[in-house]
């Protein structure tokens, strides 16, 4: 093959694939964040209970300044702790 060609192919191909990884990257959602005021209205929980489960360490979350933040992945674990399973499983 011709040296010009192969390298003409090896670009295409290059093109190629950081058309799909910026696709990709450009489509990822972002994950779900909640404040305090959205966890309590979801949970239908007090605010005093979600401050017990975040001093006892049984929920995750993050803190930026004075504001408080959880994600879908810290509610998914709050949730897979306590999940129990029925006397039919």
């Amino acid at each position: 093959m011709d040296l010009y060609y192969e390298i003409g192919e090896i670009k295409r191909l290059l093109t190629l694939l950081i058309d799909k990884v910026e696709h990709r990257t450009l489509n990822r959602e972002s994950p779900r964040v909640y404040d305090l005021n959205e966890l309590e209205e979801m949970l239908h929980v007090s605010r005093r209970t979600i401050a017990t489960w975040m001093s006892e360490g049984v929920l995750t979350y993050s803190k930026i300044g004075h504001k408080i933040y959880f994600t879908q992945s810290d509610l998914d674990d709050l949730l897979a702790k306590y999940h129990t399973k029925s006397f039919g499983d």
